[in-house]
């Protein structure tokens, strides 16, 4: 990965009563050029492994001895730099711990509670890791690159195999290409639209990066072949949260007309995808009969009703990390971002839990009102345009069980970090 120059400003110091009440850590105390490139190639060659685990035998096993190399690593550069935890970090493992011995606690089943406490501090680990190599780098460029390449990879594999041509001629059909779950497939590719956004304005002079946007198109594609509703409606959501985003800095930067013209052909084209392209195919199949009744998935709607009844029953403690499915009588997980934690957890973990979320939040409005620099409003309000689509995605998926998650949530709690430090030691210059 390419090198990325201390763009820091000149200037005095701050002073320790100066200091910004952020929650964040001394995200400005190290330069980039200080990053071992071991971190860098460790934390890539993990993220690769993940996607190919249910793929490839024996990937799990070695991306767990990874994971313990990329772990040292991350403390490694987190003391090299003396800084401190960021708020979320810590307000994740809070949430953590707090499952961990109510599970203990009440959960029925102590192995699945077990497991999902194993996963839970694995992801907290890879949240932090993400978290420090971006402040240390100053930058989650290379993040979001390697978020863009997703589309690419569940692309190549699919027409390799002959999953793309077969959803792609007619037949009613969910391509899962690398995972198992088409649905999976769907979410990875709205990742890779989160990595084209990034990427698609340069970091100096924020002018626009034609290429990544070349990019949409197949991202689109992979989305409409998974068949993923919950996708396809989130992607939406993002795309038109992205246009007013461009509008609004193009207005700032002096390329109003610029941004107007691109914005409404963002607009123009989704809404041709969704006429032309996606009514037309088996997703728009599946999505019709949700649009003349929200509550046709009765499934979905009922999980809703029994995760509400388990946090009646037991509001402070819940029912136990990964004891859901057990007491469902339908055996499966709530597919839900809100009503898992909340009826596992209890009121209290579903506190610490969305804290997460809302702290870091907080601080993109705060950087998006202070902050005049177009490339830190585009930064901060690209991150809230996701923050808001992940929280959309979280009405149909659990996800804090998703690894790429935890990397969305890591670099976006870095970079506001880096964002807010180099910005308030410009005042001080």
């Amino acid at each position: 990965m390419p090198s990325y120059p201390d763009q820091r400003p000149t200037g005095l110091a701050l002073s320790p009563l100066e200091q910004p009440e952020s929650g964040c850590a001394d995200a400005d105390s190290n330069p980039s050029s200080t990053v071992s490139r071991w971190f860098e190639f460790v934390l890539f060659t993990f993220l690769a492994g993940l996607l190919v685990t249910e793929l490839v035998p024996g990937v799990e096993v070695y991306n767990r001895l990874l994971g313990m190399v990329l772990v040292l690593l991350a403390v490694a550069s987190f003391l090299r730099r003396r800084g401190r935890l960021a708020t979320e970090v810590l307000l994740a493992g809070a949430f953590i711990a707090w499952g961990a011995v109510t599970g203990m606690l009440v959960a029925v089943d102590q192995h699945a509670m077990l497991l999902y406490v194993r996963l839970l501090v694995q992801e907290l680990a890879l949240f932090f890791a993400i978290t420090e190599y971006v402040m240390a780098r100053r930058s989650a460029r290379g993040v979001f690159i390697f978020l863009s390449l997703l589309p690419f990879a569940l692309a190549a594999y699919a027409r390799s195999t002959g999953q793309w041509q077969i959803a792609a001629g007619g037949e009613q059909v969910q391509m899962s290409s690398l995972v198992s779950n088409p649905n999976s497939v769907g979410i990875l590719s709205l990742y890779g639209l989160f990595g084209v956004a990034y990427i698609s304005r340069r970091e100096r002079d924020m002018r626009p990066v034609i290429l990544p946007l070349l990019f949409v198109p197949l991202v689109l594609a992979v989305v409409v072949l998974s068949a993923s509703r919950k996708s396809l409606l989130t992607i939406t959501l993002f795309s038109a949260l992205w246009a007013y985003l461009t509008v609004q800095v193009g207005r700032a930067t002096g390329r109003r007309m610029r941004a107007v013209f691109l914005g409404v052909a963002m607009l123009i084209s989704s809404y041709y995808v969704w006429t032309a392209v996606v009514l037309q195919s088996y997703v728009g199949t599946r999505l019709r009969p949700a649009f003349h009744n929200p509550r046709i998935d009765n499934q979905r709607y009922g999980l809703y009703i029994e995760g509400w009844g388990f946090l009646m029953a037991n509001p402070v403690t819940g029912i136990g990390l990964g004891n859901f499915a057990r007491a469902s009588a339908l055996k499966v997980y709530a597919h839900s971002d809100y009503m898992e934690p909340l009826a596992t957890t209890g009121v209290v973990g579903f506190i610490l839990y969305m804290s997460i979320l809302l702290c870091l939040l907080w601080r993109l409005i705060r950087i998006w009102r202070t902050q005049s620099d177009p490339n830190t409003r585009y930064r901060a309000g690209l991150y809230i345009a996701i923050l808001a689509t992940l929280m959309a995605l979280g009405l149909g998926v659990p996800n804090l069980l998703n690894p790429y998650y935890w990397v969305i949530l890591g670099a976006a709690v870095g970079h506001s970090c880096v964002l807010e430090a180099t910005e308030t030691r410009a005042q001080y210059a």
